[in-house]
């Protein structure tokens, strides 16, 4: 296995699940349990703090992993299960020892129509289990997947291409759809922002990405009847892109209006309160740099109900 340990506390059981992971389990009483993770050997590891078969963690229970990978790059969490059972145990994922928070939930099963995958800013992460069940018994734990991204690489199943002379990265990496502005959210914790084209072909772009039935990064202002487009960076768009509009484009309107590609040739402008899914973009390695958009689509735009606690001191 291509992973070293320092264990400070109860000895840390670990067993191998294949070839290119490894579970480990918390112990009974916690502790830090330092990684170090051989990237060019295995580029996926499974942090599993689940107890099948045996008593679940006691209370006062807290256990830390410090991963850090020995290449540059971003470190990719999907949540795979969680099960933190009757409010008993809380997770955190974060990138910083004492902050940098991503992720935080503590509840009884993870929702799969939340937000499960992420992307840290560095390949440094912490990811603590506490357990506060009391009577014992009550906290199960999570499975987490972690996969690496260097620095000059795309997260697995998106496309690179040449985008506007900049070597990118396109995806489309959720099933779940979202409001114009929780789409936009979404990509930024991909280290991206919601599809954007200055010079090149739009449709192309999404034809190359396979991207069909999602948000892209335009709006449509409501002067002119909704003739004049921004992408979200604020830059106008130089051309409008043959974009059609579906009802509401009425002239004297002062309700901004969002994209989204029906097929790579079909640009619609609709209410930014659909829900749809997102295109997201990022340079190769991941972004830091997060767009705001528009003023106005952020304040129509509410937050996703029981979304998973974002503590994104980055973003504006």
């Amino acid at each position: 296995m291509a992973l070293s340990f320092a264990q400070f506390g109860l000895v840390l059981l670990f067993v191998a699940s294949g070839s290119a992971q490894l579970v480990e389990f918390c112990p009974l009483l916690g502790g830090v349990n330092s990684i170090n993770w051989n990237v060019n050997q295995d580029e996926t590891l499974e942090i599993n703090t689940l107890l099948r078969g045996v008593n679940n963690y006691g209370p006062s229970m807290d256990c830390t992993f410090s991963i850090e990978a020995n290449a540059p790059g971003r470190i990719i969490v999907r949540v795979i299960e969680s099960n933190l059972q009757y409010y008993a145990a809380s997770i955190s994922i974060r990138t910083y020892a004492l902050g940098g928070y991503l992720a935080s939930w503590s509840q009884l099963t993870y929702d799969k129509d939340r937000d499960d995958n992420f992307i840290g800013l560095t390949n440094k992460l912490y990811i603590n289990f506490n357990s506060r069940s009391s009577p014992p018994g009550n906290a199960a734990g999570v499975r987490l997947l972690l996969t690496f991204m260097r620095a000059n690489g795309c997260p697995p199943r998106w496309t690179p291409m040449t985008l506007d002379g900049r070597s990118q990265c396109v995806g489309v990496p959720t099933q779940n759809v979202y409001k114009f502005g929780a789409a936009q959210r979404y990509c930024n914790l991909q280290r991206s922002n919601l599809l954007i084209s200055e010079r090149d072909n739009i449709a192309t772009v999404l034809q190359r990405a396979n991207a069909a039935n999602v948000w892209i990064g335009m709006t449509a202002e409501p002067s002119g009847s909704y003739s004049t487009y921004r992408w979200i960076n604020n830059i106008r768009v130089a051309a409008n892109h043959n974009v059609s509009c579906t009802g509401g484009c009425r002239p004297g309107s002062t309700t901004h209006r969002c994209v989204y590609a029906r097929d790579p040739r079909s640009l619609i402008q609709i209410e930014c309160g659909q829900s749809i899914r997102p295109a997201c973009f990022m340079p190769v390695g991941g972004t830091d740099t997060f767009y705001a958009g528009s003023a106005a689509v952020r304040a129509s735009d509410a937050l996703l109900a029981g979304a998973v606690l974002l503590l994104w001191g980055l973003l504006n």
